[in-house]
């Protein structure tokens, strides 16, 4: 459950520099989009990758 909890912290932390990051950097739409859905793609197989350890 700790791992868990951590990983819940990790992901908070990065989504808030993200948030922070976005908001502040002059891109134009296009890269904007591309650029969130690489960080979604990430997040999704990190979260993967979190679960088969916590079920191992």
């Amino acid at each position: 459950m700790q791992w868990f909890a951590g990983a819940l912290v990790l992901v908070l932390a990065v989504a808030a520099v993200g948030v922070l990051v976005w908001e502040t950097l002059p891109i134009d739409r296009h890269r904007r989009v591309a650029i969130a859905w690489t960080v979604c793609g990430a997040a999704a197989v990190s979260a993967l990758l979190v679960t088969m350890l916590l079920l191992r």
